[in-house]
């Protein structure tokens, strides 16, 4: 889950990239901005107990908070002398983003009021140097090793010469995951003017595109190159009908068993006895259901409704016409072989959604999916509704 955070707050920052940025996932920092010689580090902290209703909070002596000051602090440090660390600084600014809640952190508060009115730098400083002194005694056991841990963070962070500066460039924001999810779709329907009922399929779209990018080593993004590679998914969550959203599909664990697949084996399909072919003809069926699922979701009932009429019609035609003069009596060779040939032409039609053609790709898997299922509404045999318990397609 915190690698899925991670990809979220990535694609918010893009989403909001202005002109000039560059934004960057495990670059300078989990994710970073950079524009001219400005920097900003976000480091991600995701904790997999905050998930409604139980929810971790930040507590005053959070490891993930101590550490993360620290960590920036060493990276500091390690830029030159003081005057150079200052002017690190200057330029920088130190985000913490977690999913955890603060319902009252006193670390968090007093860098907020300081930030806003120097007069709170005693009060500040006072807080840091309290958690420095807080050395726990010597032990094995784990949870005394975190807090051993916790105390060097602490101290390391204390003892820097320029906290007084740092902590002016120190943030801390939290969010929950919904709450993340909320900002990226808040920005995809009002500032991308992505339909509402498509906000959340393009937010998928865009998880699985930039999961893609990152294992080919693409996660850095001006806003020119953001827009360049992923531009043609906002036009098409925009404009288009049917939209293939090329979701990870869960394979059933009897794939063999399917009821589209005993079709295709009653008419001896070329392959049907063969795993590995069956198993890229389910993915087919099932990107498909995806697909129409969502699409249904927002063109709404009369589109389904004439999609399936004119999806029946197609194969009524060609059922029709290969079993002019056959039936149950014409032996089970004969059989076979016309279920084949309708099998074999409806492979090569070419569906439309609302007058928008859907590929062969995924006219093939709408075909797969109307004859699957425990009532199949279409089949290849003249005898497939006997055979394979199935009821034809009508209209509700």
């Amino acid at each position: 889950m915190g690698f899925v955070y991670q990809i979220y707050y990535f694609l918010y920052r893009l989403l909001i990239i202005r002109d000039g940025e560059t934004v960057s996932l495990e670059k300078i920092d989990d994710v970073g901005v950079e524009e001219n010689d400005k920097l900003a580090y976000y480091q991600l902290k995701h904790s997999m107990n905050s998930t409604d209703p139980v929810v971790k909070r930040m507590a005053d002596r959070d490891n993930d908070l101590w550490k993360t000051l620290s960590m920036w602090v060493s990276i500091i440090k390690k830029n030159g002398d003081k005057e150079a660390q200052r002017q690190w600084i200057a330029k920088s600014e130190f985000v913490l983003i977690s999913n955890k809640t603060a319902e009252t952190n006193r670390l968090v508060d007093l860098i907020e009021a300081y930030k806003s009115d120097d007069t709170k730098w005693p009060e500040l400083v006072k807080y840091l140097s309290d958690q420095a002194a807080k050395e726990p005694k010597e032990s094995k056991d784990e949870g005394d090793k975190e807090k051993k841990g916790i105390f060097l963070y602490t101290k390391l962070v204390n003892d820097y010469d320029l906290k007084k500066e740092f902590f002016k460039h120190v943030a801390v924001r939290l969010e929950s995951d919904n709450e993340l999810k909320e900002k990226i779709n808040r920005e995809l329907q009002y500032k991308k003017l992505v339909p509402e009922k498509r906000v959340d399929d393009l937010r998928f779209m865009l998880y699985g595109a930039l999961n893609d990018a990152i294992l080919s080593k693409k996660a850095e993004y001006t806003m020119e190159s953001f827009a360049e590679a992923f531009g043609s998914l906002f036009n098409d969550m925009r404009t288009r009908k049917f939209i293939p959203l090329n979701r990870k599909v869960k394979l059933p664990k009897h794939p063999m068993e399917q009821t589209f697949v005993k079709q295709l084996q009653g008419i001896d399909a070329p392959h049907s006895n063969d795993l590995h072919e069956m198993i890229k003809l389910t993915e087919e069926k099932l990107q498909f259901e995806n697909d129409y699922n969502a699409s249904n979701k927002a063109a709404g009932k009369h589109v389904q409704q004439q999609f399936e009429k004119d999806m029946h019609k197609e194969w009524r035609n060609i059922f029709d016409a290969k079993h002019r003069n056959v039936n149950f009596m014409s032996g089970e060779d004969k059989i076979k072989d016309t279920g084949w040939e309708v099998f074999d032409k409806v492979k090569d039609v070419r569906l439309k959604y609302d007058q928008e053609d859907i590929g062969p790709t995924e006219s093939n898997g709408c075909y797969y999916h109307f004859s699957d299922g425990e009532t199949p509404q279409i089949g290849w045999r003249c005898d497939w509704e006997t055979l394979y318990k199935g009821k034809e397609w009508t209209i509700d």
